[in-house]
């Protein structure tokens, strides 16, 4: 285990080799004594550095403020207790790796702000089962950045085709945009009551 007092200090260490930060060997993160679970990145951090969390196997969620514009090579990369993650809406760019190897993330939310998208960022991400994209220009993504394409892709209305011919996310088997149709049935049954269903 790793033995902290200051969540902001650690964020702030450059930690430039994956084996010089120690959760590489310790793979638990205790903030003044107590295990960190849910990993909520300090408000005074403006980027999340490169092997910053990496290997870090007891963190089950995460969130990063939304001033927040970088997510650093390799920043999250092995961390397999993972389920959920909220990424900063003013987020621009995830780097190669980022959450590589994130095994139980089970879904994906880019924000519309992001541009690119690095090398392996999301491989071996084996537990996910959808992925919504927000932006309506297409981030630059490479063909690896992925390793599940054959999960549904949901992206904004009218932006299916781009997506469809975009580098790398044209690999999804499945896009699906934003326009989905409703039939709308109203029936009275006495006493004003009204019934309704709908059927996509």
């Amino acid at each position: 285990a790793v033995y902290i007092s200051d969540l902001s200090a650690w964020c702030k260490i450059a930690f430039t080799d994956k084996k010089s930060n120690p959760l590489y060997y310790a793979h638990h993160l205790y903030l003044n004594n107590e295990e960190i679970k849910d990993l909520v990145i300090p408000d005074d951090i403006t980027s999340v550095g490169v092997n910053t969390f990496r290997n870090g196997r007891g963190f089950t969620s995460l969130q990063i403020p939304n001033h927040i514009t970088t997510i650093g090579e390799s920043a999250f990369q092995s961390c397999s207790g993972l389920t959920s993650v909220v990424l900063p809406n003013q987020l621009r760019m995830i780097r190669a790796n980022a959450f590589n190897g994130c095994s139980k993330l089970e879904s994906l939310n880019i924000p519309a702000s992001v541009e690119y998208i690095y090398q392996s960022a999301f491989a071996g991400c084996s537990s996910l089962q959808s992925v919504t994209a927000q932006p309506t220009t297409p981030p630059f993504l490479y063909d690896n950045s992925f390793s599940k394409y054959s999960i549904p892709l949901n992206v904004p209305s009218g932006c299916k085709e781009a997506y469809q011919s975009a580098q790398g996310w044209k690999n999804f088997t499945t896009i699906n945009d934003g326009n989905v149709y409703y039939k709308m049935s109203i029936e009275s049954q006495g006493q004003g009551k009204v019934v309704y269903g709908t059927t996509e």
